[in-house]
């Protein structure tokens, strides 16, 4: 990516149980702060298998640190920080991407991944994308 491209959008992988509570709640949530994580303007969410494809984005409003995370939400998503720092990410909205990009072969996101959002919205694979940031 040139140098004067800066990356917008963080893309996270959820579960199913992530997903609807995110669609329901209009919040993410992941255990530390900040510091682990950088949170940008906009967030694409990579859902898990059985769909294994990004769907959706939203545009960040707020960020909390040292959030009050529900307990299921916590006991499901944070492993063994469990009972740790917590920071939460606010949404007013949840978009659907018109087409999904979908994991191919295995490669999929694990973790989290930073690029663009024009590039989400363009992909129509995983390696497609990475390859958009080259």
């Amino acid at each position: 990516m040139p140098k004067d491209e800066k990356m917008n959008t963080t893309i996270v992988s959820l579960d199913d149980y992530s997903f609807n509570y995110l669609m329901e709640n209009m919040e993410y949530a992941f255990p530390g702060t900040t510091k682990n994580r950088r949170i940008m303007e906009y967030m694409a969410f990579y859902r898990t298998k059985p769909v294994s494809a990004i769907t959706h984005y939203g545009k960040v409003e707020e960020v909390i640190e040292d959030a009050e995370v529900d307990g299921t939400y916590r006991l499901l998503n944070f492993g063994f920080n469990a009972r740790g720092e917590a920071t939460k990410v606010l949404f007013k909205n949840i978009s659907e991407l018109e087409s999904p990009v979908k994991a191919v072969k295995g490669k999929a996101i694990q973790g989290k991944y930073y690029t663009k959002l024009e590039y989400v919205k363009k992909a129509k694979t995983i390696p497609e994308l990475w390859e958009m940031k080259k």
